[in-house]
């Protein structure tokens, strides 16, 4: 019996370590000289999400996780009209994407860009700088600079 036990308890710790994330929402929000995205999530993050940056994107990939529904939006931030687009969607069964585009190159301030982990949130941080018109342009046409 008391074997039994002890491996039902084991099962359940088991399972509720390698639960999967599922992403719920994005909020974005700006704060003086920076933007803050916020991505509400639902259950327990096991690993930590990778970021990385290229050209005027920013990508975090969220590694056990999924998105249940496709989230886009469209937010106003570095010039008049909305002008960043936020996305989360499913990159492979197993990793959650979501997507920053700016109209600026973030790279040039890469190490300015923040992730912080609290509360069932994951919290991206990045400067604001000058919308250049290249990707004005380029986000009216609906391209987006390609992840190395």
């Amino acid at each position: 019996m008391t074997k039994a036990l002890i491996l039902f308890f084991s099962l359940i710790l088991t399972t509720s370590v390698f639960a999967e994330v599922t992403v719920k929402n994005l909020k974005f929000k700006t704060f003086g000289s920076k933007g803050v995205l916020k991505i509400n999530y639902k259950g327990n993050l096991v690993d930590y999400p990778e970021l990385k940056i290229n050209q005027n994107s920013v990508y975090i990939l969220i590694p056990n996780a999924k998105v249940k529904k496709t989230i886009n939006k469209e937010v106003k931030f570095a010039s008049k009209g909305k002008n960043t687009r936020l996305n989360a969607s499913q990159l492979s069964t197993k990793v959650a994407r979501i997507k920053v585009i700016v109209p600026f190159t973030i790279n040039k301030v890469k190490e300015k860009v923040s992730l912080t982990l609290r509360d069932n949130q994951i919290e991206l941080s990045f400067p604001k700088l000058a919308a250049e018109t290249a990707y004005l342009n380029t986000a009216k046409k609906g391209k987006v600079a390609k992840a190395k």
